[in-house]
């Protein structure tokens, strides 16, 4: 009786938590998470942008400090140039991948930039990745193939489709 009893409340522990779980929108997740990610890098916040870098690319840029300090000088370099950004969004991620420990996929990433003389318009990919499904980090793969992503970054699934790079479009006016 007692192991009846066990095994009854394994179930239905087991079963409680899987259908509390199947209520998870991971894709509604990680829009969020690009969504906050996007937010920091338009109002130049490159704190909160670290956050959602993945942990091995802020560690190759010396650290969060560093990574901040980098980026600050880059968008002044830029905004020296008249070139500003208008925008950052992303679309829907792809297929979860499971690839040892962590959850990757890909997202779609388009960038709209003021230039002198015009405007121009940038589509990419990031990577996601995550190791628990809730948080989730991002890998700018622009100007790098998957291969070449991987010799710097070898846990990321050569199962993941990145597209090959597309040429900004501008836009005159």
């Amino acid at each position: 009786m007692k192991y009846t009893t066990l095994a009854l409340l394994t179930v239905i522990l087991f079963s409680s938590r899987t259908i509390a779980q199947s209520g998870f929108d991971t894709s509604a997740v990680i829009k969020q998470e690009a969504k906050k990610m996007c937010d920091g890098f338009m109002q130049s916040d490159f704190k909160t942008l670290a956050k959602f870098t993945y942990p091995k690319i802020v560690e190759m840029m010396g650290g969060a400090e560093k990574m901040d300090a980098t980026l600050k000088k880059s968008f002044a370099d830029m905004a020296s140039q008249d070139i500003t950004f208008l925008s950052v969004s992303t679309g829907g991620p792809s297929k979860i991948i499971h690839e040892g420990k962590e959850w990757q996929c890909t997202v779609p990433e388009t960038i709209k930039m003021k230039v002198k003389g015009g405007t121009l318009l940038s589509n990419s990919t990031l990577i996601a990745v995550s190791f628990n499904g809730k948080t989730w980090y991002f890998i700018d793969t622009s100007n790098h193939t998957l291969a070449e992503l991987r010799q710097a970054l070898p846990n990321i699934s050569n199962r993941l489709t990145v597209p090959a790079k597309q040429q900004p479009t501008f836009i005159p006016g």
